[in-house]
């Protein structure tokens, strides 16, 4: 198997595990290590270039590291920005692994999203139908889509 070939199977472990990676000078850090074998840590250490090659060249790849504007991002500044006084940290991991998949992947699944959403909403006692939340979730795809178009 060539190093580029198993650099994209890294790639898309950390992808459906919803893992964002951030590549320094001589290191890199995960959003969710503790989801990683020592041994599979160690593979993502030995490939590290091929794999910073296969994300920058794989446009549905490119929100493994970067999450400017991504779905869950999306999602977590419209909360901030509409309900500043609610926290949504008890989210993080649920946002980060929605911006670690993409787009794509949400525009896919949205139906998964509207009903995380919706138990965020009633654990914080907002009142939401489904419909207001499937124009909540479409609007930060479609946001996404767009940052991550420019």
């Amino acid at each position: 198997m060539t190093k580029e070939k198993k650099a994209k199977i890294l790639v898309l472990i950390l992808q459906s595990i919803g893992c964002k990676i951030t590549f320094t000078e001589n290191s890199f850090t995960l959003t969710r290590p503790e989801l990683l074998t020592d041994t599979m840590y160690q593979q993502i250490s030995d490939h590290q270039t091929e794999i910073q090659n296969v994300i920058d060249s794989d446009l549905r790849l490119m929100s493994i590291n970067h999450n400017k504007g991504a779905v869950g991002s999306q999602l977590k500044s419209f909360v901030n920005k509409y309900y500043a006084d609610i926290d949504c940290d008890s989210m993080q991991g649920s946002f980060d692994k929605l911006d670690a998949r993409g787009h794509e992947w949400c525009k896919e699944h949205k139906h998964k999203i509207i009903s995380m959403m919706q138990d965020f909403a009633l654990k914080n006692n907002l009142k939401f139908t489904y419909r207001q939340m499937l124009t909540i979730v479409k609007k930060a795809i479609s946001d996404a889509r767009k940052s991550f178009i420019s």
